[in-house]
């Protein structure tokens, strides 16, 4: 079992196959220092479970950045609006550090509650 399917098992409260269920429509995906999971405007975020690395979440606002906050490993990092509307993402989220991250996208999202 992996980090990522022990947490899906405690936070859906399931039992371990429905977390490796879960866990399939995941990919694994390395970006390095200064690379995006997402870049404001874009549309369709996915939802990541951080493997390893630091990310970092902030915007842009009369052309200086603005840190949001920090995400780093064992933590989930999205941009809710684009995710769960649709709308195009409001902030960037970038690695700090070369990074592995768990990622579902949008479409494969809306599936977890045909499998919990």
């Amino acid at each position: 079992m992996t980090e990522l399917s022990g947490y899906l098992q405690t936070y859906f409260s399931t039992n371990e196959s429905v977390a490796e269920e879960l866990e399939g429509f995941f990919r694994l995906k390395k970006l390095k220092k200064d690379e995006y999971l997402i870049r404001e405007g874009q549309y369709n975020a996915p939802l990541g479970f951080i493997q390893s690395g630091i990310f970092r979440i902030y915007r842009i606002s009369e052309g200086k950045e603005i840190t949001q906050y920090l995400s780093c490993a064992g933590e989930f990092v999205t941009e809710l609006g684009s995710l769960l509307f649709g709308q195009p993402s409001r902030w960037h989220i970038q690695a700090i550090s070369d990074a592995e991250i768990w990622s579902i996208s949008q479409q494969d999202y809306q599936k977890i509650p045909e499998v919990i």
